[in-house]
């Protein structure tokens, strides 16, 4: 009775156009549109040595347009600074399994839970700064980045929900119900490097700070 099936199809098309503004600057824009057609659903319980028939089938198409901007800046020939944004989208979903309470059922467990039958596309923003730079005649290199992450509506899965039914009684569902009622806040720090210290030896380090707060 907690069977759930998917059946997703993705198309998505590409472009993208890159410019050099000047022989320090150039800047680059892509542009990804996709579509998500996402079917999801039950099947009624075994019986008489079989699965039982498709049941709770619900879809729908997600659409999105998607930008990511760059601008790297070079003020010599060992150093290179850049900067991006950028969006992306996880495709909406569904909880086929509500579709069997009523309006009313279905209304109660949306107060208490944020849960319905249709989950909402699960959305982020990207921002990325960064430096790349050779030294020591190319023999070194080091990068530095910081970026930042704000993600919403982020599909979370709850255990167990509960509503009050069309007789007045509370009832609890089991099992995976997802929710898009989460948040994160992701930023931090990247640094690596690497020295070429003579033919047969080479340092290279990292450090990172990362700091996730998530709701």
């Amino acid at each position: 009775n907690d069977f759930k099936w998917d059946t997703i199809n993705n198309t998505a098309f590409y472009a993208s156009i890159e410019a050099d503004f000047t022989d320090k600057l150039t800047v680059s824009l892509d542009v990804r549109r996709a579509e998500d057609e996402v079917t999801s659903g039950g099947i009624g319980p075994y019986a008489d040595g079989a699965v039982g028939p498709l049941a709770n089938v619900v879809s729908d198409t997600f659409d999105a347009t998607l930008p990511r901007l760059i601008i790297d800046y070079k003020p010599d020939d060992d150093t290179t600074l850049y900067a991006s944004y950028s969006e992306g989208r996880l495709p909406g979903l569904f909880n086929p399994a509500l579709l069997s309470l009523s309006a009313a059922e279905q209304a109660s467990l949306k107060a208490t839970s944020g849960a319905g039958v249709n989950v909402d596309e699960e959305e982020a923003e990207n921002i990325e700064l960064g430096m790349k730079r050779t030294f020591l005649d190319g023999r070194g290199f080091i990068s530095v980045a910081y970026y930042q992450t704000d993600l919403t509506n982020v599909h979370t899965p709850l255990f167990a929900v509960s509503y009050t039914d069309d007789a007045g009684l509370q009832q609890v569902i089991s099992g995976n119900t997802t929710t898009a009622g989460g948040t994160a806040d992701l930023d931090g720090i990247e640094i690596d490097g690497r020295v070429l210290i003579d033919y047969n030896w080479a340092v290279a380090f990292t450090y990172a700070i990362n700091n996730s707060s998530i709701g």
